[in-house]
């Protein structure tokens, strides 16, 4: 909070050079409002904030006394503030509707883990071999939507792949009914049944960057998957 008030402060402040803290304010209140409001909310954006987390709440902390005595600057910031609680409320509320959850065929992705087609790789899983990736999912779920190949293929259009999910005590879990299922740690196993080498898509990226972990004994490579509800 201290961070947001000195944020909105440095903006609606005139007559000033511009300065490091004022593309701090920008950077923090772009990352709220871009990523909280208008696209998912995954917790690894909170890591890309802390850099700018850190110097402005220490100022707003220390501009906190200071504020209640420039009675335009606070009305500025209880109005900015009150507003994007207000838009951040609304739209939890809204989602969460009856009639809106009553709608046919409405799904809500819960993890998102779709890689834009030139970071997908081709990757080759040999006759009778499989794969397998460990995965966190904080919320309850439906389905898991696997696509095997770039331009949105799923895995039900390749036979000779069969997916297996497994809770982390090992119980086989069917991935593809619509009955809620509990959030936890699971494992996606993919299986080659065939006789020859199949080739899947897998994203390209770092452990850093998704806070999840990579395909067992593939790092840096990702199955391409979104979880629904």
């Amino acid at each position: 909070m201290s961070s947001l008030i000195f944020s909105i402060k440095k903006l609606y402040t005139k007559n000033k050079m511009f300065g490091y803290f004022d593309i701090y304010s920008i950077f923090f209140i772009g990352i709220f409002l871009f990523h909280i409001l208008m696209w998912e909310v995954m917790h690894r954006y909170a890591f890309v904030a802390v850099f700018a987390l850190i110097p402005l709440s220490a100022y707003g902390i220390k501009d906190s006394m200071v504020i209640k005595k420039d009675k335009n600057i606070l009305k500025y910031i209880l109005i900015t503030s009150s507003l994007l609680l207000i838009c951040g409320i609304g739209n939890d509320i809204f989602k969460n509707l009856p009639i809106i959850n009553k709608i046919p065929n409405r799904e809500m992705t819960v993890v998102s883990q779709e890689f834009p087609e030139h970071d997908l790789v081709a990757m080759n899983i040999p006759a009778k071999k499989k794969i397998e990736e460990h995965i966190y999912i904080p919320y309850s779920f439906k389905r898991v939507n696997i696509t095997y190949w770039a331009g949105g293929a799923t895995l039900d259009s390749q036979p000779k792949l069969k997916m297996k999910l497994y809770s982390e005590s090992g119980k086989s879990i069917d991935w593809r009914s619509n009955t809620y299922k509990a959030p936890g740690n699971y494992s996606i196993v993919i299986k080659n049944t065939s006789d020859e080498n199949v080739e899947i898509a897998a994203g390209k990226s770092y452990k850093i960057d998704l806070l999840q972990e990579s395909i067992v004994n593939h790092k840096n490579n990702y199955l391409n998957f979104d979880i629904v509800r």
